[in-house]
């Protein structure tokens, strides 16, 4: 997916790409016991319905590339937005990914099961 971008505008502009793995991003896959009150299936279908609502789609154009309990390192669930301070406490919840006209769609949440899409990073390049 090297060098194509997409831009949703919803209450906000996501651009999607790929996503960068940092301290406070990264979260580790837990087993359905310690994530017991986030239902993958739920969430997973919530983030379909709410990405075919953005794309103006018919959810049957949408696949699941991957889905998983995660906990994730803090509040922000791995979608932190730039200057905001997050409670830094272990959060469970899901990741999935949705793909859709060759393109992937991240979405995190918590403990409560609300898919959020998750911004994608645009890492400028190294200054020579």
């Amino acid at each position: 997916m090297s060098g194509s971008t997409t831009t949703i505008t919803a209450a906000s502009s996501v651009t999607t790409g790929p996503l960068p793995e940092t301290a406070s991003s990264a979260a580790t896959t837990t087993s359905p016991s310690t994530a017991e009150s986030v239902s993958l299936d739920r969430v997973v279908e919530l983030a379909r319905a709410d990405l075919a609502m953005m794309l103006d789609l018919d959810g049957s154009d949408i696949t699941t590339v991957d889905a998983s309990l995660v906990t994730w390192p803090d509040a922000s669930l791995g979608c932190p937005e730039p200057g905001a301070i997050y409670p830094q406490t272990p959060t469970d919840g899901a990741s999935v990914l949705l793909g859709v006209g060759g393109q992937t769609y991240e979405f995190h949440s918590g403990h409560d099961g609300r898919p959020l899409l998750c911004p994608r990073v645009e890492i400028p390049p190294p200054i020579d």
